[in-house]
């Protein structure tokens, strides 16, 4: 399988949770005001017979973290994985601040702390924050152990980070 059919395959699956956690929200929220970026597109592949049905800021970002994915060597579980830390961390929004209780802030798509001092630059852009993700994820031990990894991203102390690995893995697409 060529990288395109596989970059495709890791779209599509991402893509699934994507929809349907669209959809939900989209009933709770009761669509009283519509953007016309937000309307769904919809997307047609004739090399493998494949309709979606595409949000194009969510697209957008989900291509981002594929494309860091693939340059780093990984596949669906980092598209997974990001999008689901990306969705924990900021509902997948790339202007996100979150004020910790030790004064520190979470900022960006993947709720980056201040304390890694990351430039500007790199959190506002999905790319480059997810590239900084996988670099701490591997640090962490991503290779040997991905929940644990995972979960250390978010802090390294046992309770805190078991929380953390079961508030994530609902919304991860491969477990």
């Amino acid at each position: 399988m060529n990288k395109t059919k596989l970059i495709l395959i890791s779209l599509i699956m991402a893509y699934i949770v994507i929809v349907i956690s669209n959809g939900v929200i989209a009933i709770k929220n009761n669509l009283n005001s519509v953007n016309i970026a937000d309307l769904p597109v919809i997307l047609y592949d004739k090399s493998t017979d494949i309709k979606l049905l595409s949000y194009t800021k969510v697209s957008h970002d989900i291509f981002e973290i594929t494309r860091a994915c693939y340059d780093k060597g990984y596949a669906e579980l980092c598209v997974s994985d990001l999008w689901a830390i990306g969705r924990q961390e900021s509902y997948n929004k790339v202007n996100t601040v979150a004020i910790n209780s030790n004064r520190t802030a979470d900022l960006g798509y993947f709720g980056i702390n201040t304390i890694h001092n990351v430039p500007l630059q790199t959190l506002s852009s999905v790319y480059l924050s997810a590239n900084w993700v996988i670099q701490k994820l591997e640090a962490h031990g991503y290779n040997e152990d991905r929940l644990d990894s995972i979960g250390k991203y978010h802090s390294k102390t046992p309770t805190i980070k078991a929380r953390y690995i079961n508030n994530i893995s609902r919304f991860l697409t491969i477990k």
